[in-house]
């Protein structure tokens, strides 16, 4: 994908800025996915300069855009990036795309802890997004899931991750829908209900296994890892291994759990040290076979 799309981007430019500026748009998102994250940040830095002097909403998806990028970074500077898009789209954008893009600025605020500013999103985001099923409310509802469960509000991060998981699931929302699992198991864990736990995180790892990209098995392994060490059902050796595993993924795109995510990890890396990351299949393989010693499984 890399030259060729590259090309076809790029040949865009000098036609007309907004063709190029859509297609440096989506170039970076198929960088990112590729695990090719500061091309993907070049080429979205173009997409904001070419951007400029056409319409709102070629703006709002550049700003955005560059905002999701440094957030799966756990770069700060992405809620600058997302308070830029919401602006435009109050100055000149329709209650329409702010709706669309509300939601979407909430995330990125949440998976860099900038959680007041994520709060604040939530709360306008909601009554925008109440009557139609769609991926923005997809996104609102894990998002309001996450920020929850950050709060240690176990119910309502329950209530909203079980919704979000039903709504994505019925649109056929693939991306989100391991975040959402991984976030539902962590809150039923908290809850005192490590078999949930466990159940969800399993399918947590049916959403990801099924995505031809690899890095959302991060969490899922890093949730596996929590769980199992909760219940005392995994060795240190095994739990370490784990969670190398899911820390070479992440190094692979330079991406970084959400703080709130990443912090409840801190006691089981300290006490389990450090080990080699195993063969990929091999740690999903592990991780599993923890959960199914736990989940009730239909």
């Amino acid at each position: 994908m890399g030259k060729v799309g590259r090309r076809l981007a790029l040949q865009f430019v000098g036609v007309g800025d907004s063709y190029a500026a859509r297609a440096l748009i989506y170039l970076a998102g198929l960088l990112d996915d590729l695990d090719r994250g500061a091309e993907a940040v070049k080429y979205v830095r173009r997409a904001i300069a070419a951007s400029a002097s056409f319409d709102i909403d070629l703006q709002v998806s550049a700003a955005m855009g560059m905002g999701s990028i440094l957030a799966e970074r756990g770069d700060p500077a992405a809620a600058g990036y997302a308070h830029n898009a919401i602006e435009l789209c109050r100055r000149g954008g329709s209650a329409e795309q702010l709706a669309l893009a509300m939601p979407t600025a909430a995330m990125v605020c949440w998976q860099v802890g900038a959680y007041e500013q994520c709060r604040a999103y939530i709360d306008k985001a909601r009554p925008m997004n109440t009557e139609v099923k769609r991926i923005a409310r997809v996104v609102l509802l894990s998002t309001t899931a996450g920020l929850a469960l950050t709060d240690g509000d176990f119910d309502a991060a329950i209530d909203f991750g079980t919704q979000a998981d039903l709504e994505a699931s019925e649109l056929g929302v693939e991306r989100e829908v391991p975040l959402i699992r991984a976030v539902l198991a962590r809150a039923l864990l908290a809850q005192g209900d490590p078999v949930g736990a466990a159940d969800r995180a399993l399918a947590a790892f049916d959403a990801a296994q099924a995505r031809t990209i690899v890095f959302p098995i991060a969490i899922c392994l890093e949730t596996a890892s929590l769980i199992a060490s909760a219940a005392g059902t995994a060795s240190d050796t095994d739990l370490a291994s784990l969670l190398a595993t899911a820390a070479r993924l992440r190094e692979r795109g330079d991406r970084l759990p959400s703080p709130s995510l990443s912090g409840a990890l801190d006691p089981v890396r300290a006490r389990v040290g450090e080990a080699s990351p195993l063969n990929l299949d091999d740690a999903v393989r592990l991780a599993r076979d923890l959960l199914s010693s736990l989940a009730v499984v239909a």
